[in-house]
């Protein structure tokens, strides 16, 4: 018998907006948990590059920094010199993620309000909050994914399908829900290879358009 792993599910827009009646985003730590979600997201990054797996072990070549980030009148760009596909010597893979004016879902709010309450260098990981003794902490891969389960929980859902994995399926499958071009996400997941498509999730009423489509084309002949 074959073993096919467990793919995780995609997140969606209306599941982080239950995710986000659960946290406080007055708290620091909270907030660093939302605006991983929400960058991990609409950028498509692997969870590699999104954060690290621990604080002594950041690198700011493969995760985003502080430093990573420029706002732009579009939203911001995000930065990052290595990936699974750019190695030493490749040219920086930079990133969009969109302003969303009056929505909690703005990942480009979400960065300017952590960036402003959190007094931290830029070379440290972007997802740096405080403790209540001012100890500086980052959101890092193993936390990331407790806070997805946990959220996941929360809203009736179940812990395990849910992983870091889910925003970078998740953004894709709704780019593509929305109409973009799939080179387009190819290159804004980073993807060299058509390998993304395994990843993108479409609902059975898109997929009878296909089968409709076929049919009307098979009775024309």
């Amino acid at each position: 018998m074959v073993h096919l792993p467990h793919r995780k599910a995609p997140l969606t827009p209306a599941i982080l907006l239950q995710f986000y009646h659960h946290l406080n985003v007055r708290d620091s730590a909270h907030l660093a948990v939302w605006c991983a979600l929400l960058v991990g997201f609409f950028s498509f990054f692997r969870t590699a590059n999104l954060v690290q797996q621990s604080f002594d072990k950041f690198s700011s070549h493969h995760t985003l920094s502080r430093g990573s980030i420029t706002f732009a009148t579009s939203g911001a760009l995000l930065t990052v010199t290595r990936t699974k596909t750019r190695q030493a010597g490749d040219t920086a893979l930079v990133v969009p993620v969109p302003r969303i004016p009056g929505s909690p879902l703005c990942p480009t709010a979400a960065l300017r309000l952590l960036l402003d309450s959190v007094s931290a260098p830029a070379g440290f990981p972007l997802f740096t909050y405080t403790t209540a003794s001012h100890h500086h902490v980052c959101i890092t891969a193993s936390s990331l994914n407790a806070s997805i389960k946990y959220l996941a929980s929360l809203v009736s859902l179940n812990p395990q399908d849910f992983s870091g994995h889910s925003l970078h399926r998740g953004g894709a499958t709704f780019a593509f829900q929305c109409g973009i071009p799939s080179e387009l996400i190819k290159v804004q997941g980073d993807w060299r290879s058509n390998a993304y498509m395994l990843y993108l999730t479409l609902p059975l009423a898109d997929r009878l358009v296909l089968s409709r489509f076929i049919s009307q084309h098979i009775q024309l002949l």
